[in-house]
C-alpha cells in the first residue's frame, strides 16, 4: 500500500481515497540504463535497454541531449512500454550525445536510468 517514506502524503491520500494514485508514484522502478551503442552507423544508433522488474510499463521516455556549435537541444521521445530498443536517426556529425530513459505507467514515472554518453562520427 503506502510507502513508509511518505506517511503524511499517504495518510491524506487514504482519507481522500487516492492511495493507488499518490502512494504508488515511487513504485515504478527505473529501466536498466541503455547499453553502449553497438550499432553506431554514421548518423544513427540503436539504443537497447532492460527492465529491472516485473512492473508493467505503459511507456518509455527517452531524453536525448546534445550540443552542436552554439545550439543546445533536448529531445523527448515517448515509445510504447513493450519496446526495449529504439533507433535514433538524423544525428549530427561529431557531436556528443547524452541519453537517459525513464519508465511510466498509470502510477507514475520512474527515476531516469543511468546516463549513456556517445559521440557520433563524421557522416
Amino acid at each position: 500500500m503506502c510507502a513508509d517514506s511518505t506517511p503524511t502524503l499517504c495518510g491524506l491520500a487514504s482519507v481522500l481515497r487516492l492511495d493507488d494514485k499518490l502512494c504508488g508514484l515511487a513504485s515504478v522502478p527505473p529501466p536498466g540504463g541503455p547499453k553502449e551503442p553497438t550499432t553506431l552507423c554514421g548518423l544513427a544508433t540503436d539504443l537497447v535497454w532492460a527492465v529491472n522488474s516485473h512492473v508493467e510499463v505503459d511507456t518509455f521516455e527517452i531524453t536525448v541531449r546534445y550540443s552542436a556549435d552554439l545550439l543546445q537541444e533536448r529531445i523527448r521521445i515517448e515509445i510504447p512500454g513493450i519496446r526495449r530498443q529504439y533507433t535514433l536517426h538524423d544525428l549530427h556529425p561529431l557531436v556528443e550525445y547524452h541519453v537517459v530513459i525513464s519508465a511510466a505507467n498509470e502510477r507514475g514515472s520512474s527515476a531516469p536510468s543511468n546516463r549513456i554518453v556517445f559521440h557520433t562520427m563524421l557522416g
